[in-house]
């Protein structure tokens, strides 16, 4: 149905602000000389437990979000 469909693509825009755009920023940053791959791993390894931490809570929140759309039966 054409519901299915707008709600598919709602999915996979979402999908591409959380993990694509990011990625997509990172590139061009490099690209366009803003910043170095080095400069960024210096960054990502001064900061590896707040990403960890980070990408704990958004998985946490994900699972749950799962399991209440479950138990209200939208799954």
């Amino acid at each position: 149905t054409s519901a299915a469909g707008a709600e598919a693509m709602a999915w996979l825009l979402l999908y591409n602000v959380i993990f694509v755009l990011p990625m997509l920023v990172i590139t061009a940053a490099v690209y366009l000389g803003m910043t170095t791959v080095d400069d960024l791993e210096l960054w990502r390894t001064e900061h590896i437990r707040r990403l960890h931490l980070a990408a704990g809570i958004l998985l946490l929140m994900l699972g749950a979000g799962l399991l209440a759309a479950m138990g209200l039966g939208w799954l």
